[in-house]
């Protein structure tokens, strides 16, 4: 062969190429085939249903356009609790926009704190020039090279890498894309330090709305049976608390259940909350808040187990700080940490709020981690704060006698340009926290603060009609006070529940509670005199109160005739007291008989005392209201309905100042009577209105037939 010969070849050729300018010099030159370059997707699609994220997203797109008009890489950032959808947020907005990313979208999870900080790096940048067509054998073995081998080859590409799971600022700078139209996004527990001065856009994602909430449920809910109503609907919504995770696992029960077990997980979901989810999703939403509680330092971690065992989801800095044994300042820095992560929300100043699915979280957490000496030196530290707190504000309502130590050594909380009135909002505020403060110090067997909150909040529950929270409560603090062998204890809460009980019609409990009290007074020393002389006369008094309701006449007189005599042993300045309070009952006593002129010169005697001085007019305000609202009825029945519209606008303003709220309503419907029998319609329905407008602010029943009686009158 001549060796002048043109062995060249033109053009691409794939396969093997042999060429030889002598057969004796053979060279062999392997070219692997060309193969097209991979295009990373592997951003899972966003959840079928999705609902609320738009205004995040619209800030996200607004960012990115103005990043890439200027030449840079966008950066943006969102955090929030597990369970809340930050994930799926990056998933729909990458996937509604993925034509801006030609080059691809890749996810880097970065949450895995068993790695530590350099293998976890290291490991995210080899997983990302994999997706970015790097074989195998070429990765880089050290994370320098990593990462200079990184930045190479996204050079000039349109792409977005989701970093996810972040917990620190380190782990983010490696990882900034310089290209135009690329971006990054950083997604965390919490706000992370630093990000901004980086460059980074931040939001944080939110608990769902009602109504989204609501959207979202009906879209995943599939029964055959139909859609939930709207109670249990509510209720189901209610204990989601705005997180799709919640949502998503309780819908997904529901739908997979046969139809009478479906009913009995809703019925248990909507009574516990989380606690009522079937165990395999209760673990699903366990152990994403356990990612999020093994990313907190030790003395957090002690901080959310602690809070969890507030007796209720809302609470002040001052109760926390006395839960966690801290001063305010500290305690509150601990809880900014908790609100930072989402795990808190600050309703308002100084006021948190556990979300109920984090809460349930945390209380799990507190059961397995927490010593319970501890445990049991943190509720006592809460209960007692609360205690004192209660006992400041109810001597604001009442001066009357208590027998719980506290009353002698704690001044009234007279804060505010309204003492009375502030006392009930503070009471009303914590009142749910104050009603499962007493169940907690029972089931922790802390019967001397149990017995002595339930004394102290009966001022709140007996003015403002809480029937259900005042016995549930008294029957615990009763049972704390048996234990105790305190007979002093025992004659307040059996006479505080026995008159709730009257209250509600439970005559039979309510007279077993008065004997109880009877036979507690009865076995007080001699040193408990004065207190044994009071309890024999009010249980003697209560219990002709209960005969009185039965219709039996003349128990009731025997009984509030043994009163009377009692009244003889008691201390003198308690006797006039009480002579007016029996004459207070028998005129009521003769109304319910008709007898409005016997009536009404019983009430006469019974005003003397309670009007008699400046003084009473704020200790005796609630009697003094109830004998003018009686007087009214005994004038109304001896046909003077000037007279009586007179004392029932007496009895209206003593109720208002004295911030009875019930009695309010109850004098109002007797004076739209009054109108009524007047002709006068507008002042009527004026007191009608007045009366529904209270009715419903104390979830009354008796709202609807007020708002009945309003329409058949238009």
């Amino acid at each position: 062969m001549d060796e002048t010969t043109d062995n060249s070849v033109n053009g691409p050729v794939n396969g093997l190429i042999v060429q030889a300018g002598r057969i004796d010099n053979l060279q062999v030159v392997a070219n692997e085939p060309s193969r097209p370059a991979t295009v990373p997707r592997h951003i899972q699609p966003p959840p079928a249903v999705f609902v609320n994220r738009m205004p995040v997203h619209r800030a996200m797109s607004r960012e990115h356009r103005e990043c890439q008009d200027a030449g840079r890489a966008t950066t943006l950032a969102l955090h929030g609790p597990p369970g809340i959808g930050v994930a799926a947020a990056v998933r729909k907005w990458y996937w509604d926009n993925k034509e801006r990313f030609p080059d691809g979208g890749i996810r880097i999870p970065l949450g895995d704190r068993r790695q530590g900080t350099s293998l976890a790096l290291l490991a995210g940048f080899n997983l990302a020039l994999v997706d970015l067509d790097v074989p195998y054998a070429e990765l880089p073995t050290s994370l320098a090279a990593a990462e200079a081998r990184f930045h190479t080859v996204t050079d000039g590409k349109r792409l977005l890498l989701w970093l996810d799971g972040v917990s620190q600022i380190g782990q983010v700078q490696p990882f900034l894309l310089s290209s135009p139209g690329s971006v990054v996004i950083v997604t965390s527990r919490r706000p992370l330090v630093g990000l901004h001065s980086m460059g980074f856009r931040s939001w944080s994602v939110d608990p769902l709305d009602t109504a989204f909430s609501q959207r979202l449920l009906r879209a995943h809910l599939r029964w055959e049976d139909g859609s939930l109503d709207g109670a249990r609907e509510s209720a189901v919504v209610t204990n989601c608390a705005g997180f799709p995770l919640l949502i998503g696992q309780i819908a997904e029960s529901l739908s997979n259940a046969k139809p009478r077990r479906a009913q009995r997980l809703l019925s248990k979901f909507c009574e516990q909350g989380t606690r009522g989810l079937p165990r395999d999703a209760q673990q699903i939403v366990n152990e994403r808040f356990d990612l999020a509680y093994q990313e907190m330092s030790e003395p957090q971690r002690r901080t959310y187990r602690l809070m969890a065992l507030h007796p209720g989801a809302e609470f002040s800095l001052a109760a926390a700080a006395a839960l966690l044994g801290m001063a305010d300042g500290e305690a509150a820095d601990e809880l900014d940490e908790l609100s930072q992560a989402g795990l808190l929300t600050e309703v308002r100043a100084e006021r948190y709020r556990f979300h109920e699915a984090v809460r349930t979280h945390a209380v799990g957490r507190a059961v397995k981690d927490e010593d319970p000496a501890s445990t049991l030196a943190a509720i006592e530290r809460v209960v007692t704060w609360y205690l004192r707190d209660t006992v400041g504000y109810d001597r604001v309502l009442s001066e009357r006698w208590r027998v719980g130590p506290l009353f002698a050594v704690i001044p009234a909380n007279r804060q505010g340009a309204d003492p009375r009135q502030n006392a009930f909002t503070c009471l009303e505020t914590e009142r749910p926290n104050l009603v499962e403060a007493v169940a907690l110090a029972e089931r922790h067997g802390l019967d001397d603060l149990c017995w002595q909150l339930c004394e102290a909040l009966w001022g709140l529950l007996h003015q403002h009609r809480h029937y259900d929270a005042w016995i549930d409560t008294h029957q615990l603090g009763l049972g704390a006070a048996l234990r105790t062998g305190n007979d002093l204890a025992v004659l307040r809460l059996s006479s505080q529940l026995g008159s709730a009980q009257l209250a509600v019609g439970e005559l039979t409990l309510a007279a077993d509670s008065f004997a109880e009290s009877l036979a507690a007074a009865r076995r007080l020393g001699d040193e408990d005199w004065i207190q044994r002389a009071r309890g024999i006369q009010s249980a003697l008094e209560w219990l002709g109160k209960v005969e009185a309701r039965r219709g039996n006449t003349a128990a009731a007189v025997d009984y509030w005739n043994q009163s009377w005599d009692a009244v003889s042993a008691a201390h003198q300045d308690d006797q006039q007291r009480m002579y007016a309070l029996l004459q207070l009952h028998r005129g009521r006593l003769f109304l319910a008989q008709q007898r409005f002129a016997a009536a009404q010169e019983e009430l006469v005697e019974a005003g003397k005392f309670f009007g008699g001085t400046k003084e009473r007019d704020n200790t005796e305000r609630d009697n003094k209201a109830k004998v003018a609202w009686a007087r009214s009825q005994a004038q109304r029945g001896l046909g003077q309905l000037a007279a009586a519209i007179e004392a029932a606008g007496e009895a209206l303003r003593h109720f208002d100042a004295d911030g009875s709220l019930g009695s309010q309503a109850d004098v109002l419907l007797l004076l739209a009577d009054l109108h009524a029998e007047q002709s006068d319609t507008e002042a009527e329905q004026g007191c009608l209105r007045q009366a529904l407008a209270i009715f419903v602010r104390l979830g009354s029943p008796k709202a609807a037939e007020i708002a009945a009686r309003l329409s058949d009158s238009d």
